[in-house]
C-alpha cells in the first residue's frame, strides 16, 4: 500500500488507539486465569489480533460483545497443549508466550512472519534449558519449538535484550511455582514496561515484591484460582499516540482522548520532552492537547527505556533549533527493522542530518525539501514518524508499504484526516 500524506495543519480530537502492550499482556494474564476476564476497551491491531488468535489455540474461549465494545475471555489455565502458535509480526507476543507455552510437557512451536523471523530470540534458548525447557532452533530465530514443563527455581538473567522477555518469564514462573522464587536483573531496559507487567499481574491476584530495580520476589499463589473473575480496562496507547502529539507540537493543535495520565507506560515521557522543546502542553482529566507555540528548541532525551518514540522525537528535532540528542541507539537494532537505519534515512530524506556517536544520535534540522518517497522500512513506528513529518510544512511524504502501521494503529491514517491532513491512499 503506498499512501501519500501532505499535512497543512493538523487540529481537532481523536480517540487514542488501545495499547497494545497493555492488551497483549492482559491476553496472557488471561489465558493462565482459571475463570474469566472481562476486558474492556480491548485492542484491535495486528499484534492484539496476534495474542487473542495465540491464547484461542491454547484453549481459551473468546465472547465478542461488539455492542459494549468488550470481550470475554473464559479459561481453564494453561493446559497441557501441543501444536503451533503463529505470533506474526509481535515480537511482545513472541516472547512473552514462549514461555508459556514452556509450561507444557509436549512440544510446541512458535512462528512468526515478515520481519519477526529475522528478530533474535536466542535469550530463550540461554535462559530456558536451566529451567528444565527443551529449546529448538536454527540460530536463535523462529520457528522455535520449546517442550517443559517449566521448572521454577531462582535464577539471575541479563535483563538487556527486551522487557518483554522477563515479562514472560515472571508469567510462567507465577503460574507454576509451589515456593518463593528469587529473579535477580542486571542491565534493565524499557523498565516502564516491566512495571507495567507486575501491576496487571497484581491486578489478577498474583503476590511479587520487587524492590523497585534489580530483584524481585515471585510469591506462589495463594488465593483461590478457580471460577476467578477479573474485570480490567484497556488504557489508550502512549506509543502510537506520540506521533500525532508530535504533530500537533510541529504544526498544530491536536488532542488525544482516552489517555490515562501519569501513566505506567513509559511513552508517556513524551509530554516532558514537547514541553521542554516549548510546545504548549495541557492535561485534563479526559483530553491531553499538544499545541504549536512558536520556535521550537533542541531537546536531549534517554530513549533507553523508551525506544518506540525514538522516531516520532526524530522529527521533532528537525524542527528545533539547533541540535537534539536522542541516546538509546542501540535499542533500536532489533526491532521491526533496523530502526536506527531507518531513522537517518528519514531525517536524511527530508533534508536533516542524524548522525551516530557512540549511543547517541544527533539530530539538526531544518526540514528543507518539497517532496520525500520513503520506504516504510517494514516499521509500523517509521510509517508514522515519516506521516506526520509535513506537518510543520508543505513537504509532501510518500509512504511505500505503509500498511506495515496496521501492527499497532489501524486507524491510524483516518484518524490523521480527521484532524485536516490531506491522504490519498493507492
Amino acid at each position: 500500500m503506498r499512501v501519500k500524506v501532505l499535512i497543512p495543519k493538523l487540529q481537532g480530537t481523536v480517540q487514542a488507539p488501545p495499547s497494545k502492550s497493555f492488551m497483549q499482556r492482559v491476553c496472557a494474564l488471561a489465558l493462565l486465569n482459571r475463570g474469566s476476564t472481562l476486558v474492556r476497551n480491548p485492542g484491535v491491531s495486528q499484534d492484539d489480533l496476534a495474542a487473542l488468535d495465540i491464547i484461542q489455540s491454547m484453549g481459551a474461549r473468546i465472547d465478542y460483545d461488539q455492542e459494549n465494545h468488550s470481550l470475554r475471555i473464559a479459561s481453564d489455565g494453561c493446559t497441557q497443549w501441543s501444536g503451533m502458535l503463529n505470533a506474526r509480526e509481535s515480537g511482545l507476543a513472541a516472547r512473552m508466550f514462549i514461555p508459556l507455552a514452556a509450561l507444557s510437557n509436549q512440544e510446541v512451536t512458535i512462528t512468526g512472519e515478515g520481519t519477526l523471523l529475522k528478530r533474535s530470540m536466542q535469550w530463550l534458548m540461554d535462559v530456558l534449558p536451566e529451567l528444565n525447557v527443551q529449546v529448538n532452533s536454527l540460530n536463535g530465530l523462529l520457528p522455535m519449538s520449546v517442550k517443559g514443563p517449566l521448572l521454577p527455581k531462582s535464577l539471575t538473567v541479563d535483563a538487556s535484550q527486551s522487557s518483554q522477555y522477563i515479562s514472560g518469564l515472571i508469567m510462567a514462573l507465577a503460574y507454576t511455582t509451589h515456593e518463593p522464587v528469587q529473579l535477580r536483573l542486571f542491565n534493565i531496559v524499557s523498565l516502564s514496561y516491566l512495571q507495567l507487567t507486575i501491576r496487571l499481574m497484581k491486578h489478577f491476584g498474583y503476590v511479587l515484591d520487587w524492590n523497585g530495580e534489580n530483584e524481585i520476589i515471585i510469591q506462589p499463589l495463594q488465593h483461590c484460582t478457580e471460577n476467578k473473575q477479573v474485570e480490567v480496562d484497556i488504557e489508550g496507547d502512549w506509543s502510537a499516540a506520540a506521533a500525532l502529539l508530535v504533530a500537533g507540537a510541529i504544526g498544530g493543535r491536536v488532542s488525544l482522548a482516552g489517555l490515562t495520565y501519569p501513566s505506567v507506560q513509559g511513552d508517556a515521557a513524551v509530554l516532558s520532552v514537547l514541553q521542554d522543546a516549548g510546545a504548549q502542553v495541557e492535561i485534563l482529566q479526559n483530553k491531553i492537547t499538544v499545541s504549536h507555540a512558536g520556535t521550537l528548541q533542541a531537546f536531549n532525551y534517554h530513549a533507553e527505556h523508551t525506544p518506540d518514540v525514538f522516531p516520532v522525537l526524530a522529527v521533532l528535532a528537525l524542527y528545533a533549533q539547533g541540535t537534539s540528542y536522542i541516546s538509546g541507539v542501540s535499542r533500536l537494532w532489533n526491532k521491526e527493522s533496523n530502526r536506527a537505519n531507518a531513522v537517518q534515512a528519514l531525517v536524511k530524506a527530508l533534508g536533516g542530518t542524524a548522525e551516530i556517536r557512540e549511543d547517541v544520535m544527533h539530530i539538526r534540522g531544518p526540514v528543507s525539501v518539497n517532496e520525500v518517497h520513503m520506504h516504510s522500512f517494514h516499521d509500523h513506528r517509521i510509517v508514522m514518524a515519516a506521516a506526520i513529518a509535513s506537518a510543520g510544512s508543505n513537504t509532501q511524504v510518500t509512504i511505500d508499504d505503509a500498511q506495515a502501521v496496521e501492527k499497532s494503529y489501524p486507524h491510524f491514517f483516518k484518524d490523521i484526516s480527521k484532524l485536516g491532513a490531506q491522504v490519498l491512499i493507492t
